[in-house]
């Protein structure tokens, strides 16, 4: 039995994820290759009920994250994603544990493009859809985020996940989404194709295993480099003796074949004469 926060749940028949599980991260380009980045995950929700009725006025999710790259680029960062709702006002946000505006940050210099952002969005979205009637508070688009880099990819983002934008200018820097209600959003699966959803205790596991097979390889390497060293002390010391000895071990077996087919000859000569 692992720890609670570990342990994956169930809900009306529905498998969910477990409060803490780790993601492993491909480059979608280069999908048969290890992952780029591992991240961590916290998933941290909270309700307030009303005494009386148990109904929900008020709830929050927050998803913290530490992303662990991969490779020579190696970095560790911290972020988060929050998302909530509130029942006097009927609306859910997508980016505020509050239910207000917020903003959406993910800088993660080498990740670009790579669905983090998609399934932490799309963890929201699930999350917030259970109030299919409230309205999406509205996303904001700033010019200030809008570098030519990524404008684009900025706006398909949010488009992705069924939001439509009125823009101020004809280049879509500046803007905010339309009115909509949660049950219009969209999940966006394509974070299924390059990330992997992992519990963390087999996860851990699995590298400890790898460590300890690595730890092996590295002493048979020690081993051999040894043996090659000491070879060249002999080489360089005796050279007659280990050029002898080099060509017994390296040709022993033509040694042996030469041996028996003399010995078959020598066989086949004395019957004939």
């Amino acid at each position: 039995m692992s720890l609670p926060s570990l342990e994956p749940k169930r809900d009306k028949g529905i498998s969910l994820k477990p409060r803490i599980y780790v993601l492993g991260v491909r480059d979608k380009k280069k999908l048969g290759e290890p992952p780029v980045a591992y991240i961590v995950v916290e998933r941290t929700e909270k309700i307030n009920n009303y005494q009386e009725k148990g109904q929900v006025y008020e709830a929050s999710l927050r998803l913290d994250f530490e992303v662990f790259t991969t490779g020579r680029n190696w970095f560790r960062v911290s972020k988060s994603f929050e998302g909530g709702y509130s029942k006097f006002r009927n609306v859910v946000s997508l980016s505020s544990s509050s239910a207000g505006l917020g903003a959406i940050f993910l800088d993660l210099e080498g990740l670009y493009g790579q669905r983090i952002g998609t399934f932490l969005m799309s963890e929201i979205v699930a999350w917030v859809k259970q109030w299919p009637d409230a309205e999406v508070n509205p996303i904001r688009l700033s010019s200030v985020q809008a570098t030519s880099d990524n404008k684009d990819r900025r706006n398909r983002f949010y488009e992705s996940f069924g939001l439509e934008f009125d823009y101020v200018d004809f280049k879509k820097k500046e803007g905010r989404s339309r009115p909509i209600k949660a049950v219009e959003l969209k999940e966006n699966l394509k974070w299924q194709q390059n990330i992997e959803v992992l519990e963390l205790v087999p996860f851990i596991e699995n590298f400890m295993i790898i460590s300890s097979n690595k730890e092996l390889e590295i002493e048979r390497l020690k081993s051999s480099i040894k043996r090659l060293g000491d070879e060249n002390i002999s080489a360089r010391d005796y050279p007659i003796r280990w050029a002898l000895r080099w060509t017994w071990n390296n040709n022993f077996h033509n040694f042996v074949m030469l041996i028996i087919i003399s010995l078959i000859g020598l066989v086949a000569w004395s019957r004939w004469y």
